[in-house]
C-alpha cells in the first residue's frame, strides 16, 4: 500500500519518529481537536481497533486459511479481510465522517479531514507461514499529519503506540528516539 510509506520509510516509522518527544509519563496532552475530542480519546479508540484486529488475527493464527491473490501477487487471507472490516465498521460507527484508507478494501470518504490508515495484516506471508512477525497498522492522520501511529503483535502481545507530542510507548515502557536510535527506559 502505497499510502504507508512516506520518504522511502514505512508510514508507521515515520509517525513514530514524528510522534516522538521529550518526556517520560504516559499522559496524553490535551490537545483539542476540531470536533471537541481530545488526542487520548483518540488513542484510546485506536488502541480498541487495535484490540479487536488483534481478536481476529489471533482466531485465524497457525490455522488453515483461504488463500487468495491481489492483482499485485500479494497474498489476502480470510483474517486479513475480516479484521479490516472489523475495525472500518468500529469507524463508521463512531466516526461516520472520518476517512479510511486501508489496505483491503477501497477507501471510505477519503476527502474527510480526518483519515485512518490501516494495515489489519502488516506481513501476511509470515502470518500464513506461522511466524509471529507480522502486525497491525494503525495511524490517524488529521489536514494530512499523522495525529498518532500504533503498531501491533496480537501474538507475542507487544504493542508501540505514538502520538503527537508525545513519547512513543511499548506497553508500559518508554521508548525515545535520539538520533535516530532507540533508547528504551524502563518505568
Amino acid at each position: 500500500l502505497v499510502g504507508f510509506w512516506f520518504l522511502g520509510r514505512p508510514l508507521s516509522f515515520c509517525l513514530f519518529l514524528y510522534a516522538s518527544s521529550v518526556g517520560v509519563s504516559r499522559h496524553f496532552d490535551i490537545v483539542k481537536l476540531n470536533d471537541n475530542l481530545i488526542l487520548s480519546d483518540y488513542v484510546s479508540f485506536a488502541e480498541a481497533l487495535a484490540d479487536i484486529a488483534g481478536e481476529i488475527n489471533q482466531k485465524y493464527f497457525r490455522k488453515n486459511h483461504s488463500i487468495k491473490f491481489k492483482e499485485n501477487e500479494t497474498p489476502v487471507t480470510n483474517a486479513d479481510l475480516e479484521s479490516e472490516l472489523a475495525m472500518r465498521n468500529e469507524i463508521i460507527r463512531k466516526f461516520p465522517d472520518h476517512g479510511i484508507l486501508g489496505e483491503e478494501f477501497p477507501g471510505h470518504n477519503l476527502g474527510s479531514d480526518y483519515m485512518w490508515v490501516l494495515d489489519p495484516i502488516d506481513g501476511t506471508r509470515s502470518f500464513i507461514s506461522g511466524k509471529p512477525l507480522f502486525t497491525t497498522l494503525i495511524s490517524l492522520i488529521h489536514d494530512n499529519s499523522p495525529l498518532l501511529g500504533i503498531i501491533d503483535q496480537p501474538i507475542i502481545k507487544e504493542r508501540w503506540v505514538g502520538s503527537i507530542g508525545n513519547s512513543v510507548w511499548l506497553g508500559v515502557v518508554w521508548v525515545e528516539l535520539v538520533l535516530g536510535a532507540m533508547m528504551v527506559v524502563l518505568i
